[in-house]
């Protein structure tokens, strides 16, 4: 299956859209005054919820293929996953049967974002190996920044870049 992207300046086509756009506020950490990047209140696995408080920064990236979330996060993600491995570069490889994977949900502005396996698990394309193993898009974030929302996020939504109101939207993507 491919999917296909489009650029609309200016406004939103909503043929695209399903529901209403929900908008998060640019992160006001300086750190990241040149990234479109929001804050993070809570991610919820499953029944577990990790409260960041104030938030952690997740910049929003299309140039990133993998959804980068916290240690703490992936390790609880895969904690309970049998046959769960990661190959010679640290990449999550899980056994393709998605039943046992749980949803992951971000909290962006009072708004939750859900990731399902269906969605973070690649069971086809280049990235597949076998029948029996697949690789996610799930990864443990870099030294350098708490989380990226990268192509395996991005493909769920329509995202919008408002640079005049200092936010950034998401809905639900149409297929």
């Amino acid at each position: 299956r491919r999917i296909n992207g489009e650029i609309v300046f200016g406004g939103v086509d909503a043929r695209h859209i399903i529901g209403d756009i929900k908008y998060a506020p640019i992160t006001r950490r300086k750190e990241f005054g040149d990234y479109w990047a929001v804050d993070i209140q809570n991610i919820r696995i499953g029944n577990i919820i990790k409260n960041y408080g104030d938030g952690i920064p997740a910049m929003v990236d299309t140039g990133s293929t993998l959804i980068y979330l916290p240690k703490d996060v992936v390790s609880t993600v895969f904690k309970d996953i049998k046959g769960v491995r990661r190959d010679v570069l640290g990449q999550y490889l899980v056994p393709c049967k998605v039943a046992n994977l749980p949803e992951i949900t971000l909290t962006l502005n009072n708004n939750d974002f859900i990731i399902t396996p269906q969605q973070y698990v690649i069971t086809s394309g280049a990235m597949s190996i076998s029948k029996d193993f697949c690789y996610t898009y799930i990864q443990e974030s870099p030294s350098f920044v708490d989380a990226i929302l990268g192509y395996g996020f991005l493909q769920q939504y329509v995202s919008v870049y408002d640079h005049e109101n200092r936010r950034i939207g998401l809905a639900r993507r149409a297929r």
